[in-house]
């Protein structure tokens, strides 16, 4: 739950004022890092994080423009309304934060094993 919680504050915050889309990636990645203890935790703490910051985004862009953009985006991809069109744009942020979180607690998994690795024994 904290690692849900600071990935969803930090990136609402980060993209905010950075507006990239990488940074769906690069943030729970470095909060995988530095607090995950467990892949799957990683992997679904970064998707529901990232989904959900992105679908709030683009709630607020799409009552903004009053669903115009998103109307002509999903029509563009053949679906039924706008509204399936914001749910594609969370599970696609959904999934570049949840690969991004796997990465950061692989490479922090890397990182442990490497510190832990035994020290040989020599022969007599």
């Amino acid at each position: 739950m904290l690692f849900f919680l600071l990935v969803a504050i930090s990136l609402a915050v980060s993209q905010y004022f950075l507006n990239d889309w990488w940074l769906a990636m690069a943030v729970p990645a470095v909060w995988a890092l530095l607090l995950s203890s467990n892949g799957w935790r990683a992997f679904f703490g970064g998707f529901f994080a990232v989904a959900l910051v992105w679908l709030a985004y683009a709630f607020l862009l799409n009552l903004q423009n009053e669903g115009l953009l998103a109307g002509k985006m999903a029509k563009l991809f053949s679906l039924p309304n706008s509204e399936y069109m914001l749910l594609v744009t969370s599970i696609l942020g959904g999934l570049v934060g949840a690969f991004g979180a796997l990465f950061g607690f692989s490479i922090r998994s890397l990182w442990l094993k490497k510190k832990q690795k035994p020290e040989p024994t020599q022969m007599q």
